[in-house]
């Protein structure tokens, strides 16, 4: 009995050792004898052009959320983003889409082409085919709208055009800014021209 008990503690002792070793045998046969990589066949499957990504770094599908000082929330996506050569602070955009949810519940959706976002000044510069639209019914056009990142401010330089709640709607310029008293103000200044159309 004491004979069968010693062979068994043997069997046993050699059993912890031999299973170790055999396992460490075939995990470093994974990496002595890898199969070989050619890195061209993976290029292709992917749509990754490396040389172009190289000289011209980028982030695709890129997006930023915060919450302003005003209580509002803000989310912004872009298809690419790209840091400005001469200055690092500056982020250029391509494909730009933004949501801008006021304290109140109102929101305001922004489209365009193109934009820089500038982390120094908290501003963000949309450029190219701005489409402004609300859930009261005003579908805006610009070509250049400037919106700020911490607070609930837009302004817009260049002419704007579109559908207002009351008819079709021509200005120089128009600012969206937050009173005193909490409530959202939307200005339109240089020329305003409204066709009213009643209902």
């Amino acid at each position: 009995m004491r004979r069968a008990w010693i062979g068994h503690s043997q069997l046993v002792r050699t059993v912890k050792l031999v299973l170790p070793l055999a396992a460490l045998a075939i995990l470093s046969t994974l990496f002595l004898l890898p199969r070989p990589v050619d890195p061209t066949r993976a290029i292709p499957l992917f749509g990754i052009d490396i040389e172009d990504l190289a000289r011209d770094p980028r982030v695709t599908t890129a997006s930023y959320a915060g919450v302003l000082d005003d209580g509002g929330a803000l989310t912004v996506t872009a298809a690419t983003l790209r840091t400005d050569q001469d200055r690092f602070s500056r982020l250029n955009a391509t494909g730009l889409d933004m949501q801008l949810d006021t304290p109140d519940g109102a929101r305001l959706e922004l489209r365009a082409d193109s934009g820089r976002i500038d982390q120094g000044t908290d501003l963000l510069t949309l450029r190219g085919n701005v489409v402004l639209a609300d859930a009261t019914g005003y579908r805006l056009r610009t070509e250049h709208l400037t919106v700020a990142l911490d607070r609930t401010w837009l302004s817009a330089t260049t002419p704007v055009a579109g559908e207002a709640p009351a008819g079709r709607l021509n200005a120089g310029g128009m600012e969206l800014t937050r009173g005193d008293d909490g409530a959202h103000l939307l200005v339109f200044t240089g020329g305003v021209e409204l066709v009213y159309r009643p209902d």
